[in-house]
């Protein structure tokens, strides 16, 4: 039985994802001791967007996104670091069209300056941004 569509979408994005940062995981936990985490986290369910009856098809929107880390004495050394993970990221994202028929569009969202879990931790900065991808099912499991 093949995954669902919304699995097969997250499957896919990872891999461009690490093929442009191979350090790039997915739902990964946060290790006790880091250099640098980066990983793509799977977002809350797919929310659906539009419903046609004949034939059935749905329309959905997810919302997964990416967490970079980076752990750096010097805060223009961590800042620089942090900066060139998410430009690589972001172009990787910017070179797909449809994930081989997989999706209909992707929008990254602009970063925000830290993720949660970083408030208040000395050397460790981060960004974290969401990218929106609309595809169709023809189930309402999407």
């Amino acid at each position: 039985m093949a995954a669902r569509k919304g699995e097969q979408i997250l499957v896919a994005l990872e891999a461009v994802l690490q093929a442009a940062v191979p350090a790039l995981g997915r739902n990964t936990p946060l290790p006790e001791a880091i250099d640098q985490v980066l990983r793509l986290l799977d977002g809350p369910p797919a929310q659906q967007t539009e419903a046609y009856l004949n034939p059935p098809m749905y329309e959905f929107t997810m919302r997964p996104f990416v967490q970079i880390i980076v752990v750096n004495s010097d805060d223009a050394a961590r800042d620089a670091a942090v900066d060139t993970l998410y430009q690589a990221l972001a172009a990787a994202i910017a070179g797909i069209t449809d994930l081989g028929g997989l999706i209909t569009d992707i929008r990254p969202q602009p970063p925000s300056a830290a993720p949660r879990e970083l408030f208040g931790m000395p050397g460790m900065s981060g960004a974290e941004f969401d990218i929106e991808i609309d595809y169709w099912s023809e189930t309402t499991a999407g």
